[in-house]
């Protein structure tokens, strides 16, 4: 709402967040921050193009500094938006992306560098929409799957104006 991406302290004895620091001057989407030699670097997508082709990057030597824009990273279609943490593999460092072509959060996309390496996408006639997030803790996967519930409304509203 305050179209600026804010960091803040928590404060255990007030039990409120305090001593806001502005970490970028525009509203930002999934930002996910990864520690570097050189400071930290954050990735994210603005929220007027949060479906689209562009990846922010910025950087900072401190994390609760502000955080300068260093490039855009075109993706051509609506694939920029992240979708989780960098991941460490083997194959070098992958990020995982949303496929928000057609909607949001279609698909998680995962890219080394620029390069489609892999996908995580629901079975076409399954109960889920979607899947908008996967992170990896340890040995534990967390993904969160979009489905719609709204056939259980369709199918009571259905009977009162079938002919």
């Amino acid at each position: 709402a305050s179209d600026k991406s804010t960091i803040y302290k928590y404060d255990e004895q007030q039990d409120k967040l305090v001593d806001p620091v502005v970490l970028v001057d525009e509203p930002l989407v999934d930002a996910v921050v990864v520690r570097n030699d050189d400071g930290f670097v954050m990735y994210s997508t603005l929220l007027s193009h949060n479906s689209g082709p562009e990846l922010n990057v910025f950087k900072s030597e401190s994390l609760t500094q502000p955080f300068i824009k260093c490039d855009v990273l075109d993706f051509g279609k609506g694939t920029a938006r992240m979708a989780g943490a960098i991941l460490e593999t083997n194959q070098g460092l992958i990020r995982p992306a949303q496929d928000c072509m057609r909607d949001y959060g279609e698909a998680v996309l995962f890219y080394n560098g620029k390069n489609l390496v892999g996908e995580v996408r629901p079975a076409k006639n399954g109960k889920y929409a979607g899947t908008h997030t996967f992170n990896v803790l340890n040995n534990t996967f967390v993904i969160d799957l979009k489905r719609y519930k709204y056939y259980y409304i369709r199918n009571t509203v259905n009977k009162f104006f079938k002919n």
